[in-house]
């Protein structure tokens, strides 16, 4: 019996089974489920909406195939951690392995047209107060504005950063502080 494949194996095995299905080679059992699963998460705004029209898929940051964790929405009112979201150091600017996530929340908006969020950039204590409050409203500024190039009305999504003002951990180890250095969203209506 094989031992489970590890989170890095399936992603190679998703990687390496786009080339293969788009030269039409078959591959194994477990190849041709992982390619079906890349799929199946690609975002469903690449489909077209009605007979006749067509909907232009979203602008992505160029990222890589990854295994990310379904988004699970919080109730309203209590917020729900982006937790691949991924900025530059000390930068505003989103990296590639947060597309997945992106595109989850697209989806979450697109799939309840009346839901209006807030997103909520967050940094550990390291340095400065008042450039890590910019730099919190800056990165969500960025999240905004993927929202928006895909569609999403900007009056449904407001931004505000708070820099290190609401911690979850410690800002006493590298461990805990990075806890702090997220993005969250609370829907605020529905």
């Amino acid at each position: 019996m094989t031992p489970p494949a590890t989170s890095e194996q399936s992603a190679a095995v998703v990687t390496a089974s786009a080339p293969a299905a788009a030269k039409g080679r078959r591959g194994t059992a477990a190849t041709r489920r992982q390619g079906a699963v890349a799929q199946a998460a690609a975002p469903a705004a690449a489909a077209p909406s009605a007979p006749g029209s067509s909907v232009a898929p979203p602008k992505t940051l160029d990222a890589k195939v990854s295994n990310t964790t379904p988004l699970l929405i919080a109730p309203k009112g209590e917020p729900t951690q982006l937790k691949s979201i991924r900025f530059a150091q000390s930068k505003p600017e989103l990296l590639p392995e947060s597309q997945a996530e992106l595109d989850q929340l697209l989806a979450f908006m697109n799939g309840n047209p009346k839901a209006e969020i807030e997103l909520a950039g967050h940094t550990d204590n390291q340095g400065n107060f008042e450039e890590n409050v910019q730099l919190s409203r800056l990165r969500v500024e960025a999240v905004k504005e993927y929202l928006v190039r895909n569609g999403i009305a900007a009056s449904r999504v407001t931004a505000k950063g708070y820099g290190p003002s609401r911690p979850i951990a410690s800002n006493n180890h590298e461990e805990t502080r990075r806890l702090n250095r997220r993005v969250e969203f609370t829907v605020t209506k529905e």
